[in-house]
């Protein structure tokens, strides 16, 4: 078969430039006037349709529409535990579910508005009832749109990123565009505290994702004028720049940070970043990705990094120098593309847009085509991102809201 990335070049390169100290904005008053929060849990409930249903998880021809006489039952079952609708703003404006995050049996969506103007949302859904999930918390930006989040374990503090109009940002910054990155402290109950809120501008117009390691935030910044951010957790000022136009994700690497870019050539490139020192570890693909303003996720697991790369499907690649490093790809022929990835242990779960969810196994070394394939589509738009914590796996549809779903194993 074709292999769409055959090699990787390791490369060596790097640039930091030092990004202006900003100003942190705290000023809870102006903060009224842009966050609005909805905590009636009766008036929340109505987005939320409790379903416990198992779904029909068929196995699909395979490869290339290529059936496979092996094909083998899935293992697992899925239930869909429920159906979350999005936020609604403006009276009729349905905003688009961006990224999930799950913590301690606590499930964190982000949204924002598609075009112009810019709007976004937070929810806080409760997962401690495994049958019933609860919208407890919702938090809305009128003028922000909410792209990407991260929670840390003991749920004292949510970070987001995102961007607004440059003429609303507050900021006079060279290099600033409308990218921000915020954090919420978080109460006793995980629930979001308004009166410790704060934020920072970044370069570029928008933040694309982020993560945590140790006492740092990394945040992927474009498109143009970006690049990937060092936040400093405590003084939540940037500390570097790795500057790259189209910085998609980041993502924690064994002990690094690894990022997603595509570059001039709409090629996909990684990097394992490292800001401290005089190298940077780049590895470039041969083929390009479409779209080039999609989803592009990435997600670090068992010592492989597995990335949705649109309409190239997902790879997976050992970044540990020996050998070649892909070792699992999937591709499919369908009506869409791959938007996004998340595994665990058994299983790779692909949101493959209007396609819905796609499920392979890991692929037996030296093979890098998974054996078993399935398909399971919601009816409920476009998935877009899908997220795991091995107990439940959260299917991400755009406009369409959620499915939450449970995994039982058999």
């Amino acid at each position: 078969m074709k292999k769409m990335i055959p090699y990787f070049a390791l490369v060596t390169a790097i640039l930091i430039i030092a990004v202006q100290a900003c100003s942190v904005l705290t000023d809870s008053s102006s903060l009224s006037e842009r966050i609005a929060v909805e905590t009636d849990t009766a008036e929340l409930s109505k987005r939320v349709q409790v379903v416990n249903s198992p779904v029909d998880i068929v196995p699909y021809p395979g490869l290339h529409d290529k059936a496979k006489a092996d094909q083998k039952p899935f293992e697992r079952e899925l239930i869909l535990v429920a159906n979350v609708s999005s936020p609604i703003i403006d009276g009729n404006y349905t905003l688009s579910a961006t990224a999930v995050d799950i913590a301690a049996k606590t499930l964190y969506v982000s949204y924002h508005r598609y075009g112009n103007p810019y709007a976004g949302a937070i929810d806080l859904i409760d997962l401690g009832d495994p049958t019933e999930p609860r919208l407890v918390s919702s938090v809305t930006f009128t003028d922000t749109d909410i792209n990407g989040l991260e929670v840390d374990n003991n749920r004292k503090k949510l970070w987001v990123t995102g961007g607004r109009s440059v003429n609303q940002s507050g900021y006079d910054t060279e290099g600033h565009l409308g990218a921000i990155v915020g954090e919420f402290e978080m109460d006793r109950d995980g629930a979001f505290d308004f009166g410790r809120y704060r934020e920072t501008p970044l370069p570029s117009y928008s933040g694309n994702a982020l993560v945590e390691k140790a006492q740092t935030l990394y945040v992927a910044v474009g498109a143009t004028g970006g690049g990937y951010v060092e936040i400093d957790k405590e003084t939540f000022s940037p500390g570097g720049t790795l500057a790259y136009e189209n910085a998609k994700y980041v993502e924690r690497h064994n002990s690094d940070i690894i990022g997603l870019r595509l570059d001039q050539n709409h090629l996909p490139v990684f990097e394992i970043l490292d800001f401290s020192g005089n190298e940077l570890q780049q590895y470039a693909g041969s083929e390009g990705v479409a779209p080039q303003d999609g989803k592009n996720v990435v997600e670090h697991f068992a010592g492989v990094t597995y990335g949705a790369l649109g309409n190239r499907g997902v790879k997976g690649f050992r970044f540990d120098g020996r050998g070649d490093p892909l070792v699992y790809e999937f591709a499919v022929n369908g009506n869409d593309v791959a938007n996004g990835v998340t595994v665990d242990g058994r299983y790779v779960y692909i949101a493959h847009g209007t396609d819905g969810l796609f499920v392979t196994t890991h692929p037996v070394s030296p093979n890098k085509e998974p054996e078993e394939v399935y398909r399971w589509n919601s009816g409920m738009g476009s998935a877009n991102f899908v997220k795991t914590d091995g107990q439940f796996l959260i299917v991400a549809n755009g406009v369409d809201g959620l499915n939450v779903l449970r995994i039982e194993k058999m």
